[in-house]
């Protein structure tokens, strides 16, 4: 039943290609850093804490006062070291289409640091997460001016399909619990890695730039680029768990290490179940690189 309702939209996509004039590869590389993004999130489940993703935050709860201090940053974990590879066709001298895949080569680390302290307990907790290589297809319209010069301005729009977006965070917690009896202050240190995968969710982005015909077939291009997409948890995974430097991942059974994220859950008692929250992979960025034509 599906393959006969894309027969048709495969057939029209194939009839508008045989009348394309020029077709094209184009390659390149760019940095782009996040713009929006969301501040804080509550991934640690051991404290129930909230916590920047990127940047620190601090509490004290001492005699009736609460002082607190915090200093969030901008963030996305598709902010870094882009790379670029796309195919082209263009059916008259300003119209046309793209599909691209762009590859987060270098992602930027997300970094936070956290310090609770009451009355008889201190925590300290800190975090990095990273994203896994994400991987972006994006098919777009190109329009173009074409006035017969070397140099051409163009523009790029179309939606962002995130194929592979997971991510991976390590957390350091540590605790100081104050003994009353003794007036002694006990220590526990916490180390633990998890694996995120994201729920599908599509972006779009867009471009402008200029193009310079080098020579013939070949073309070199420089734009500005951006991005907005949010993605969602969908599931996370425990993959080590340490108490005081010792390994302890083998007591808590495979589906106590695995944790759903959910838009809507009725859960009771103990649950692996958490609502799901929005993750940050917006950016915006320089990219330049080349173009060759293929006919």
């Amino acid at each position: 039943m599906m393959n006969k309702l894309f027969l048709p939209f495969f057939a029209l996509a194939f009839s508008t290609l045989a009348n394309a004039q020029q077709f094209y590869f184009r390659g390149g590389l760019g940095y782009s850093i996040a713009h929006g993004g969301v501040a804080q999130s509550t991934i640690t489940s051991n404290t129930s804490s909230v916590f920047p993703i990127h940047g620190s935050f601090s509490s004290t709860q001492i005699s009736g006062t609460n002082t607190q201090s915090f200093d969030l940053k901008r963030n996305s974990f598709s902010a870094g070291v882009q790379g670029v590879l796309a195919v082209g066709a263009m059916f008259s001298k300003n119209i046309g289409v793209d599909m691209a895949v762009n590859l987060g080569l270098a992602t930027s680390n997300m970094e936070s640091s956290v310090y609770l302290e009451s009355l008889e307990l201190r925590q300290w907790i800190i975090t990095a997460q990273k994203a896994d290589l994400p991987i972006f297809i994006t098919p777009s319209l190109v329009i173009q001016s074409d006035t017969g010069s070397k140099i051409t301005a163009y523009a790029r729009g179309g939606i962002v399909l995130p194929v592979k977006a997971g991510m991976t965070q390590t957390v350091g917690y540590t605790r100081d619990r104050y003994n009353v009896q003794d007036s002694s202050w006990y220590r526990l240190n916490y180390n633990w890695t998890e694996d995120f995968n994201m729920r599908f969710n599509p972006g779009v982005s867009g471009s402008i730039g200029m193009k310079y015909k080098a020579k013939k077939g070949v073309t070199l291009w420089a734009e500005l680029y951006l991005l907005s997409m949010n993605l969602y948890f969908r599931q996370s995974e425990l993959t080590s768990y340490d108490q005081n430097g010792i390994s302890t991942l083998n007591t808590f059974s495979q589906n106590e290490r695995i944790t759903n994220y959910e838009f809507e859950a009725e859960v009771s008692g103990t649950s692996n179940v958490m609502p799901t929250y929005q993750v940050p992979y917006s950016n915006i960025g320089l990219h330049a690189g080349i173009m060759v034509n293929l006919n």
